[in-house]
């Protein structure tokens, strides 16, 4: 009998070595379960991979308060070397999922409304998806919906990919249980920014359950129907494909971080009120900025990183805007400054204005293990694209039960919330949060006994 053998190793050994695999090769981590697959191209440590759900559990691998990788409890030694991101990747967590429908077939046009139908050639998973071209100026809505048998969602996050050729257009999901009138819904667009809207580009969207809204009297453990909607509400006709409906579990509890875009200097001295309640939390800031009128210096800093704060990059001109080669060197530069402090964080990073697409992306695997937007949902703990974590911009418009309703929805359906902080001060500016309501939002967190922890500690364990 032949043996076949795959390559392998220990995470520590792929991490240290972080070779590129060849086109086809496959390489296996022995004790967390990760297997990829090479390009011929790609370090290791960039590589996408697949998991072995039992391993996973059992030795789940994390960065501690630290930075430290940490696998089975264990802390790994693991040297890292003065290149980009050094072979050292979040192991954000990606749980065996559900399928809740098959997008190739079995959807049945409801309307009569523009063109719908099926496709088995575009698409980012399985067999095919739903796909729909809507008639302009909102004359009619496109739906497809596919009777389902009876599924209990109660403790899910879900995750889908959606692509559309004009985004001005609107697309919503709706979730049915018992009749027609009773059903969750979200709107597509509302899920993700404006910044972040693409055309032609797949979007995977993960959607916890308090991302959706409620019409009639639906229940999550009684869901027997599932139906895409498309429609137009200026003169163009969009495509729309939607593509890989899943359902993941719920995590063990909810979890808020708190984050900082920008550096000002307003972020110092709300560290200060945090301190009183024993909280740390998240600065990404603009290296280029620092010392000057309104940011944080160099030494206010070095001081959040010595009280456990996590140090991330971030910069001033949204990605999306720039060529490749100019994105490239800003989000190097972020990199290098990082690196050359050792801050605990800098292996995350905070696209500025939430702008990314296919192409930011993509840059910014080179240098950070992680990248967080300003889509204003929470983040399912059963998945995570860790490219695209979800945080909400919290501005002096929201009112603050908004705000405590997200510590509520982190509580009762154990998502993970990231708030993103900018200014917190009395100035009078959209992005300012007073430390009066900033305080109360604190006290309304400790009372709520949800665990608050920066990104990628304990806030994804």
């Amino acid at each position: 009998m032949t043996t076949i053998k795959l390559r392998r190793g220990t995470a520590a050994q792929w991490a240290s070595a972080n070779p590129v695999l060849a086109l086809g090769e496959p390489g296996y981590v022995t004790d967390t379960g990760l297997l990829k697959v090479g390009d011929g191209e790609t370090a290791f440590a960039t590589l996408p991979g697949f998991l072995d759900e039992d391993a996973l559990r059992a030795t789940f691998a994390s960065l501690n308060e630290g930075g430290e990788l940490v696998i089975g409890g264990d802390v790994i030694d693991v040297a890292r070397p003065s290149g980009r991101r050094g072979g050292i990747t979040v192991a954000a967590p990606k749980r065996s999922s559900g399928l809740v429908t098959d997008t190739s077939s079995g959807f049945t046009d409801w309307y009569g409304q523009g063109t719908v139908g099926h496709t088995l050639t575009e698409k980012k998973a399985g067999r095919g998806s739903v796909v729909m071209t809507v008639r302009p100026n909102d004359t009619g809505q496109s739906m497809m919906l596919k009777e389902v048998d009876r599924l209990d969602l109660s403790h899910r996050t879900f995750k889908l990919w959606v692509k559309c050729t004009d985004w001005t257009a609107t697309a919503q999901v709706r979730l049915h249980t018992t009749h027609n009138n009773d059903f969750f819904y979200f709107s597509v667009k509302d899920a993700f920014a404006s910044t972040e809207w693409v055309n032609n580009e797949w979007m995977e969207l993960s959607v916890p359950r308090s991302s959706f809204r409620v019409q009639g009297a639906p229940a999550w453990d009684n869901i027997n129907m599932v139906s895409f909607l498309g429609w137009s509400k200026v003169d163009t006709t969009p495509t729309i494909w939607f593509n890989h409906l899943t359902a993941h579990p719920d995590g063990a509890a909810g979890k808020v971080s708190i984050t900082f875009d920008d550096g000002y200097a307003s972020n110092y001295s709300a560290a200060t009120i945090m301190d009183e309640f024993g909280y740390v939390g998240n600065t990404f800031i603009i290296p280029e900025l620092l010392g000057t009128s309104g940011y944080m210096t160099q030494a206010q800093v070095d001081d959040l990183h010595d009280r456990g704060w996590l140090i991330g990059g971030h910069g001033a001109t949204n990605l999306t805007t720039l060529s490749a080669a100019e994105a490239e060197n800003a989000v190097s530069r972020s990199y290098e400054y990082l690196a050359s402090h050792g801050y605990r964080g800098a292996e995350h990073f905070a696209y500025p204005n939430g702008g990314n697409n296919d192409q930011v992306r993509r840059i910014v695997r080179r240098y950070f293990s992680s990248a967080r937007t300003i889509n204003p949902n929470g983040n399912g703990q059963g998945y995570l694209n860790e490219y695209r974590i979800n945080a909400v911009s919290v501005y002096d418009t929201q009112d603050d039960r908004e705000v405590t309703g997200l510590v509520d929805a982190a509580v009762a359906n154990h998502e993970w919330f990231v708030l993103c902080f900018h200014k917190i001060n009395d100035d009078a500016d959209h992005t300012a949060w007073t430390e009066a309501r900033f305080r109360t939002l604190l006290t309304y967190l400790e009372n709520s006994g949800v665990s608050v922890a920066p990104m990628f500690t304990e806030a994804v364990a």
